[in-house]
């Protein structure tokens, strides 16, 4: 399957940039998918290989997630639910603050 291609590092969701992680990792394991012909594999054989490659510490987070029953075996879909998890959250209330002080 793959040999010889460098496995992407295991995936810390709980790192302190987890967001500029994710977006490498997840470059890193689109050019891992391709490289191993895994790139046009059934989405289902995606995510496991997803789950598997990103580490267990970040798999069992990735668990507690709320995958609708539809999207369970979307690669995508998945995909794009770990990038929301990532992702900055915005303070409202700090940025109506900043707003409002602006001259």
């Amino acid at each position: 399957m793959g040999g010889g291609v460098k496995l992407p590092p295991d995936l810390d969701l709980q790192s302190k940039n987890v967001y500029a992680d994710w977006m490498f990792w997840e470059s890193e394991f689109e050019d891992y998918l391709v490289s191993t012909g895994q790139d046009n594999a059934a989405d289902k054989d995606k995510i496991s290989l997803l789950q598997n490659i990103m580490g267990s510490a970040s798999s069992r987070i990735l668990a507690t997630l709320t995958i609708p029953e539809e999207d369970r075996n979307d690669y995508i879909k998945v995909r794009e639910l770990i990038e929301r998890y990532v992702s900055p959250r915005v303070n409202e209330v700090f940025e109506l603050y900043v707003f409002t002080q602006r001259c």
